[in-house]
């Protein structure tokens, strides 16, 4: 098949990228499903505006605007569009051959705002979601429909192997990481820590998170005074964004997964490889999060006030490592079943298998073109 996958987030990135810097979930998912669908021998598009023409990784990445787009995207078998809805000007531009929005966002977030016009949805030839919570929301909305094909966890994190042992067979507190946006928690992690800290006197937090994964310079991180709090925190080593390649390394050497987040997930890839590194996870309730820990996830609603929620979420960690320090035996089993499912079942070429799937029967029904949408 031929298969063009299309970023308009304006970010500059190959399949190589999420190796050697940081990149956001949405466009690293990219990198990895369009490497895999190239691998398994498809002709394999990755197009963002003004990307080099160049092949890497087996996938050839390419310039994209919407003047071209039709003589760009009408040889595709599939176009795939990482979240943003613009199939009506993509349909208004030419483009015949089915379309496929490959969301992430929350159906509430400013994003997904555009998909409230009939027209903008009859565009789409289907939507492809991350989980089913953010389906069915989208669903009840909107009324819109599609498949669910989850994410999975970096090609690094799935051929290595956890080597370290866990902070009850060394008998010391634990190293707790945080690994995702500034915005999705670090503030109330930060807030946590110190009554983490006065149960756990020698517990460590490793941070590695900044907006470097979005592009943004340092100088115009807005999150910039969170790194100044954590750097001058007893027991936090602030580190910043890192490649997905040297991250792996970090979570196979921590203990607990730290996600005290009021953010809506729609699915979180960062969960589903700290699970895979075998960290204990210790998060909130909230969006799609307990459908992506399964069964592992040791999550608690959040609260309604910050100060409330630091501290609620500070004594539910505690608790959890007094849990597993009372009995031992059932966590070492928990944890050695929780990375073999996440293993499993999150495996970017499973997933490109159900992405070949889709679009082959995609491409057979619409013989090769689909409908303009109607007129608003």
């Amino acid at each position: 098949m031929k298969i063009a996958f299309v970023d308009t987030s304006g970010l500059r990135y190959t399949p190589e990228t999420p190796f050697s810097r940081p990149l956001g979930g949405t466009q690293s998912a990219a990198c990895f499903v369009s490497a895999a669908l190239a691998t398994q021998g498809h002709a394999v598009s990755l197009m963002s505006p003004g990307a080099t023409e160049e092949v890497v990784m087996g996938v050839r990445c390419t310039d994209f605007d919407f003047e071209t787009a039709a003589a760009r995207l009408n040889d595709q078998d599939a176009v795939v569009v990482l979240t943003r809805p613009v199939a009506a000007r993509l349909r208004q531009a030419g483009v015949v051959v089915p379309l496929v929005n490959w969301q992430h966002n929350a159906v509430d977030s400013n994003g997904a705002a555009p998909f409230a016009e009939q027209t903008e949805r009859a565009a789409w030839t289907t939507t492809v979601f991350v989980s089913a919570y953010q389906r069915d929301s989208y669903a009840n909305k909107w009324g819109m429909t599609g498949t669910v094909i989850g994410n999975a966890i970096n090609p690094t994190m799935a051929r290595s192997f956890r080597t370290r042992p866990t902070f009850l067979e060394r008998n010391e507190d634990p190293v707790l990481i945080y690994a995702s946006a500034p915005g999705r928690g670090l503030d109330f992690l930060l807030m946590s820590f110190p009554t983490i800290r006065k149960a756990l006197p020698n517990a460590r937090l490793k941070i590695f998170s900044d907006q470097a994964m979005y592009q943004v310079p340092p100088e115009k991180d807005d999150f910039a005074v969170y790194y100044e709090v954590a750097r001058n925190l007893p027991g936090v080593d602030y580190v910043g964004g890192l490649s997905q390649s040297k991250l792996t390394e970090e979570m196979l050497a921590a203990d607990i997964w730290a996600y005290p987040t009021t953010f809506i997930e729609t699915s979180c890839i960062v969960m589903m490889e700290a699970g895979a590194a075998g960290c204990l996870l210790v998060g909130a309730e909230i969006g799609a999060l307990r459908e992506t820990s399964g069964r592992f996830g040791r999550l608690l609603a959040s609260g309604n006030t910050r100060a409330g929620w630091s501290g609620a979420y500070a004594r539910a960690l505690v608790r959890e490592v007094e849990r597993v320090r009372a009995d031992p035996l059932p966590y070492r089993d928990f944890i050695d079943q929780q990375m073999a499912w996440f293993r499993s079942t999150c495996d970017w070429d499973r997933r490109a298998e159900q992405w070949a799937t889709l679009l082959e029967g995609l491409s057979r029904n619409s013989g090769g073109a689909s409908p303009p949408p109607p007129t608003a």
